[in-house]
This record gives structure tokens, C-alpha cells and sequence, in this order.
């Protein structure tokens, strides 16, 4: 499992075997200024668990900071 984190909003990320390999998975992300979340499902099947985890890892990075970054320009309106 990893969390990615940006102010108030988080994300989980994680990694599932089956049966041809790995998938990368981004479940959620939460604001917890605001109580809201978002669900949201990246799937990307690999070969290798950490060919996985990195993709996991990174599409949960770029989902929080775009979360953060509409919020802002929300409550700048």
C-alpha cells in the first residue's frame, strides 16, 4: 500500500497479483478539509510487482496534486 499526500488530500495505492501478472490500482482520494472523496479506479496491468507499484505510485501522485489543484481554483472563485 502507499499514500500519496497534497495538503488536505490523500490517495491509496496498491498492488494486486492475478493470474498474469500484477495490477497497479488507485482506489481513492479524499479531502479532509472538506470531507469529500472521490472515487477513482487507475488501472494498469505489468509484469513485475514493481513495475506496478511505480505506476500505482505515480498515477496516485498525479491524482491527488490535480485534486489539490481544482480545489484551489474552486475556492479562489
Amino acid at each position: 500500500m502507499y499514500f500519496a499526500r497534497d495538503g488536505s488530500a490523500s490517495a491509496l495505492a496498491g498492488v494486486q497479483l492475478y493470474a498474469l501478472g500484477f495490477v497497479g490500482v488507485v482506489r481513492f482520494v479524499v479531502d479532509s478539509n472538506s470531507k469529500s472523496a472521490l472515487r477513482h479506479e487507475c488501472v494498469r496491468h505489468r509484469d513485475t510487482r514493481e513495475e506496478a507499484l511505480d505506476d500505482a505510485r505515480a498515477d496516485a501522485q498525479e491524482l491527488v496534486r490535480r485534486w489539490a489543484e481544482e480545489r484551489v481554483h474552486i475556492d479562489d472563485l
